[in-house]
């Protein structure tokens, strides 16, 4: 019988799923922000994680893009499998 994921909040890298290769080739193909030259830009994939959360936050008042681009960071950890360690890269985006 199948059982689901437990949400364990106080350990949240435990009981995740590891993340499957092809996965990883798609994110590395598709989304991965590479230079010109070839070179890696987004070394992982919370980096494109916080790339993205600032673009999107950029829309919004300056008074509120920082907070909106926290949200939005953290809002892509709660389905990731990296969460535990992407909260703390989104403080990132501040610097």
């Amino acid at each position: 019988m199948l059982k689901a994921v437990s949400n364990n909040e106080e350990h949240p890298e435990e009981g995740l799923i590891p993340v499957q290769p092809v996965s990883l080739d798609i994110w590395d193909k598709k989304y991965r922000l590479k230079s010109k030259k070839g070179d890696f830009v987004d070394k992982d994939v919370d980096d494109t994680y916080l790339r993205v959360a600032k673009a999107l936050s950029d829309v919004e008042d300056k008074e509120i893009q920082e907070q909106w681009s926290d949200k939005i960071c953290l809002g892509f950890t709660k389905w990731s499998n990296t969460s535990w360690k992407n909260h703390f890269k989104c403080w990132r985006l501040r610097t």
